[in-house]
């Protein structure tokens, strides 16, 4: 009878101290976060990541304490198990001291983790919404197609093998080709990659289709069967096993065979696994919708092939973004900096770290829609529209200048690397589009009843006391999310600048903040009614764009709008594809209107700092591709018909608040 293995992991023991841990928070009377940090500190967890030898130990270690720790978030762990499941992973993965180890998701698991979101978002479980947002939004995860890695090193490192001859691996390579095995479930991927390449939609370049060899996987697992059953097992007589000679007892032909099929083989399997994981990787990135965070990606994948790919059934695009870097638009009695001029600046107005990054995102426009667009600038295929805040206009003539560099003939002097191109734009008072802040007493009226409602409520008495001693630190009232939001923008923006913050800070500044910063986005379009008061008529502009398309009435290729953080969160909300994060500077999506053989469609992104890749979203009801048709029949219950009328209410005595500052 086989004795039971040794776990020769480096986590060996690590997930009873995970057990251990999750009870002790389980014990507690709240599933608050301070809890769990309690429960962590008390058990010194932080001491795990010690002793390792090496940086490949610790990398090993780090792999496989965020793969053991999520096993306490699948079902049928209890809801307190998974907080305190989460909370541990939050831990671990921003104490972790190796860079980049993200934690492995399938797509099966996203799926539940996406059921877990929707639950603490609909349950009021602010700390745990906010973990798993902020680990979401920093790409902590990482998509794939089997939970477990598979290559040679992990596998043999995980089945304990180790061999008297170090060069010889055809003795565990023996094991790998029997079903269920290694090569067995590389042969699944390749069997997904070469439907996935079949399919007549999918973007995969016609040269990497015809480099895959879909009989490749087979043949080299064969080559190795063959291989072994020539080989005669030689008894190992210090023990009751048999071992297979190495390669120092291989004939000369029999070397020469195994040098061949490496030779022959092995790049071809190495390049099948790793473009057929990156494949699945990037089919359960787009099927479970994800939204907010991050998102896997390709490094190594040619932009400029997938702008052709893009352009060939692009018709329209709509870019809506929130403006860059900023120094501070506001202040409190108490700050240290209010009598500043902030210069060479002033108050409100975008940086140098603000101008190049929005320089840098409309090269990066045109790199995406070059083949789209062409090269030559004209008003009869671009607009530009912003807000009348000077930080809003500075971005998009900054973003454009990116996107539309002079070439040719429209390079009017040769040292300088720009043209101008038109901005329009509504004066504050009568905005209806990006900010919408003209009168409409019936959204004020829909919002005071959100904000009466027992969720609210219950946010606003669970933070009383911060209210408090915030209203006491800074000098003014401080009352809700929404005051809570200008403090903490006023902070960023001073800290971003290098200005030295108050010391009461440091005890609030930012992890106090956060969580009701973002909390602060939500009502806003909590209802179909806000949704079609505040982000309906913007939306509805975009549709009707569309709608112009089709009909071949609207000649203008792309849209590109220039707002704000509430600009972003209202269009998103409506839409029904806004995840809670804070909207970073220069936050960006992109709604797009293609044309193929099926019809028209729509796909939206989002790119949610000017640092990473956009990854898709979809639309609550239809598929990351969304029918033009469906797209507008999900979309009609937030469209306005007539919305003057419909911002009046019967009501003379009611008296809307005055909109808060951009």
């Amino acid at each position: 009878m086989e004795e039971p293995r040794e776990d020769t992991r480096v986590t060996a023991g690590f997930i009873e101290d995970c057990k251990t841990l999750i009870n002790k928070f389980e014990e507690c009377d709240d599933i608050r976060f301070q809890d769990f940090c309690e429960v962590w500190h008390s058990m010194k967890f932080s001491a795990i990541f010690t002793g390792r030898q090496s940086y490949v130990e610790m990398l090993e270690f780090c792999e496989d304490a965020l793969q053991d720790a999520k096993s306490f978030l699948k079902p049928p762990c209890r809801f307190k198990t998974q907080i305190g499941c989460l909370y541990l992973l939050y831990a671990l993965y921003y104490k972790q001291p190796c860079e980049d180890v993200k934690i492995r998701f399938t797509y099966s698991e996203w799926k539940e983790l996406k059921e877990l979101h929707n639950t603490l978002k609909t349950g009021n479980h602010v700390d745990a919404n906010y973990v798993l947002s902020k680990m979401i939004y920093d790409d902590a995860f990482v998509h794939t197609a089997y939970e477990n890695e598979y290559g040679f090193e992990k596998y043999l490192r995980s089945k304990g093998i180790q061999f008297a001859n170090p060069y010889s691996l055809i003795p565990a390579l023996n094991d790998t080709v029997e079903q269920k095995r290694l090569f067995s479930r590389i042969g699944k991927i390749g069997d997904f990659y070469n439907q996935a390449r079949c399919m007549p939609t999918n973007e995969i370049p016609e040269k990497a289709r015809e480099k895959f060899d879909v009989t490749a996987y087979t043949d080299f697992v064969k080559e190795l069967k063959s291989l072994r059953d020539r080989r005669i097992p030689v008894k190992n007589h210090s023990s009751d096993d048999y071992y297979y000679p190495a390669w120092k007892d291989q004939s000369s032909d029999e070397k020469s065979k195994i040098a061949y099929i490496t030779r022959k083989f092995l790049p071809i399997i190495l390049a099948l696994v790793f473009v057929s994981v990156a494949i699945a990787a990037n089919a359960s990135r787009g099927g479970p919708g994800r939204r907010g965070g991050g998102h896997s990606r390709n490094p190594n994948r040619n932009e400029e092939s997938e702008a052709a790919l893009r352009a060939a059934s692009l018709r329209q695009v709509t870019v809506v973004f929130r403006h860059s870097h900023r120094t501070p638009a506001d202040t409190y009695p108490n700050d240290p900096h209010i009598n500043s001029k902030l210069e060479p600046y002033g108050w409100g107005q975008l940086t140098n770290e603000g101008k190049l990054a929005a320089y840098n995102q409309g090269l990066w426009l045109a790199k995406r829609y070059g083949p789209f667009l062409g090269t030559e600038f004209s008003t009869d295929i671009f607009q530009l529209q912003t807000t009348a805040v000077d930080r809003a206009q500075m971005s998009g003539m900054l973003t454009s200048a990116g996107l539309w560099v002079p070439k040719g003939t429209q390079l009017w002097k040769s040292n300088l690397k720009w043209q101008p191109t038109p901005i329009k734009y509504q004066e504050l008072d009568q905005d209806t589009l990006l900010l919408v802040r003209t009168d409409c007493r019936a959204y004020y009226r829909e919002l005071d009843a959100v904000k009466n409602d027992t969720e609210y409520q219950q946010v606003q008495a669970e933070n009383k006391q911060l209210y408090d001693e915030l209203t006491a630190l800074t000098g003014m009232s401080i009352s809700n999310p929404d005051d809570i939001m200008s403090v903490y923008g006023t902070l960023r923006a001073e800290s971003d600048l290098g200005l030295p913050l108050p010391d009461w800070t440091k005890d609030y500044y930012p992890d106090r903040l956060v969580p009701l910063t973002i909390y602060s986005y939500l009502p806003l379009v909590k209802t179909d009614l806000l949704k079609r008061l505040k982000g309906g008529p913007f939306v509805k502009k975009i549709v009707n764009d569309m709608k112009g398309k089709v009909a071949g009435t609207e000649k203008k290729k792309m849209f590109m709008y220039t707002g704000h953080d509430s600009t972003i969160t209202n269009l998103l909300g409506t839409l029904g594809v806004w995840d809670p994060q804070q909207p970073e500077y220069g936050i960006l999506t992109t709604i797009e209107l293609h044309e193929n053989a099926e019809g028209w469609n729509v796909q939206l992104f989002l790119r949610n700092t000017t640092q990473r890749v956009p990854y898709p979203l979809t639309v609550p009801g239809c598929d990351t591709v969304c029918p033009l048709d469906k797209f507008i029949e999900l979309l009609t219950p937030v469209i306005p018909v007539d919305w003057e009328k419909e911002c009046q209410i019967d009501d003379d005595s009611y008296v809307a608040p005055t909109p808060l500052p951009p």
